[in-house]
């Protein structure tokens, strides 16, 4: 069951948007190295999508398994939102990345499935050591991908331009039943949206002769092994939401301008930390 793990976005009009061309023919791809299949639930994070998103994507960049947990408590630190259990934001989650970075799992001391969400959100339960390491794997900015064409065409388009899957959010619509059906319905736009979820578009899909967004979600191997697929008139409607969003990260971004724009948005929860980032 998919629980509330984000909020709507706020401010992704200043994020620099992905210049491509929107109605680009896109073939099938698939940018995901099956490294993992996560199950957020079955880890004891319920509500860390964010964290799962973001990680899953460093684990596609570098070909290595990273951390969710570390990930989600670098979103809630620099949201402000502190310890928590009830998710945080998925912008603030691709901005951590470019902020303080990513921890291989196998460097993490700590995990959810042992401690839980809670204990795993707190910043200050991650060991200097393990902040030091993560600014060795950091991005150097983020971009909106939203702009050009529908929703759908400029998704597609971004994650196969860049070759860098895509952290999407918006609601998790009732209709949207992934274990009875991986191929999502359009959803129902009644302005009753209480779940709110992160995942990772990682490619395209065509089925019966209509492509589809293929995207990761965090349930183990539910669904079409933990994907499901979103349709044109699917996403474009999720869109419509106020508050849905899609982000990925820019390579040829310069880092530097990058922290400033976040420490205008995120001030001051990233001024402690500022000058580790300087450094690194």
């Amino acid at each position: 069951m998919i629980q509330n793990g984000t909020r709507p976005a706020k401010h992704l009009h200043y994020v620099r948007k992905f210049e491509h061309f929107g109605g680009l023919d896109v073939p099938d791809f698939n940018l995901d190295l099956g490294v993992s299949h996560p199950d957020q639930d079955a880890d004891g994070a319920p509500t860390a999508c964010v964290g799962y998103t973001v990680s899953d994507i460093f684990t596609d960049i570098f070909g290595t398994y990273f951390s969710p947990d570390f990930s989600y408590a670098a979103a809630r630190y620099l949201a402000g939102d502190g310890p928590g259990t009830d998710g945080t934001s998925f912008h603030a989650g691709m901005q951590a990345a470019v902020g303080v970075g990513g921890l291989l799992s196998s460097q993490a001391t700590i995990q959810a499935s042992a401690k839980g969400e809670l204990f795993v959100s707190d910043w200050n339960n991650w060991s200097s050591d393990e902040k030091r390491i993560a600014l060795t794997r950091v991005q150097n900015g983020i971009r909106n991908v939203l702009g050009l064409g529908d929703a759908f065409d400029s998704i597609r388009s971004a994650a196969y331009q860049s070759g860098i899957a895509i952290s999407v959010g918006t609601p998790w619509f009732k209709e949207w039943d992934f274990e009875k059906n991986p191929v999502l319905p359009t959803p129902v736009l009644d302005g009753n949206y209480s779940s709110w979820h992160d995942y990772a578009v990682k490619g395209q899909k065509t089925i019966n002769g209509v492509p589809y967004l293929k995207a990761k979600i965090w349930v183990g191997l539910k669904g079409d092994n933990g994907f499901v697929y979103l349709s044109r008139e699917a996403i474009n409607a999720a869109m419509k939401v106020p508050g849905s969003g899609a982000l990925t990260f820019d390579k040829s971004a310069i880092r530097w301008v990058s922290l400033c724009g976040i420490l205008v948005q995120r001030f001051p929860n990233l001024l402690p930390y500022l000058p580790k980032l300087l450094s690194s």
